[in-house]
């Protein structure tokens, strides 16, 4: 099952377009909400943010049962038909990874170009900036090691009695 729906801004009349898969599917409209609250860059999130929530309206424009006919034509559909303002792709692609329009792919390209001098600095900071594990962080001292070393003596292994046919599955 799939939700084709409309978040609306009752200010100036721009609106989003979604699809979503979830059950409830007005539960997708609070995770919009949250997502605005905790300072996302998309379009519909920062016009939460400047224009209140109390500001906007979801409504359900289609409802269907094949979530990949919904997600890949009807979606699409609406956001032709309509021409929300707030919609980042022409839909059906999801934004991570999507095509964007040309102008989005310009303006996300040029805030993600470094300079050289950038480069080598970011460089030069991460040589031998890995600890004894392979990860990035501060090397333990011999000392550190040591009372952790101390620490763990005696504790038993999260994986004790586990098989690794049990474990892998």
């Amino acid at each position: 099952m799939f939700t084709i729906y409309k978040i609306s801004n009752n200010l100036n009349g721009k609106s989003y377009i979604g699809f979503t898969n979830q059950n409830p599917p007005r539960k997708r409209w609070t995770e919009h909400q949250y997502q605005a609250k905790c300072g996302s860059k998309f379009h519909i999130h920062c016009a939460i943010r400047k224009y209140g929530i109390e500001n906007f309206q979801w409504s359900i424009l289609e409802e269907g049962l094949d979530p990949e006919i919904g997600k890949n034509i009807r979606e699409p559909h609406w956001i032709s038909a309509l021409k929300p303002k707030y919609n980042h792709t022409d839909g059906g692609e999801g934004y991570l990874g999507g095509k964007g329009t040309p102008n989005n792919k310009f303006a996300l390209g040029a805030r993600y170009k470094r300079s050289e001098e950038d480069k080598l600095k970011i460089s030069r900071r991460m040589k031998g900036n890995q600890n004894g594990l392979g990860h990035f962080g501060p090397k333990h001292s011999a000392k550190t090691r040591e009372m952790m070393s101390i620490q763990r003596k005696g504790r038993i292994p999260w994986n004790k009695g586990i098989k690794q046919s049990e474990y892998k599955k």
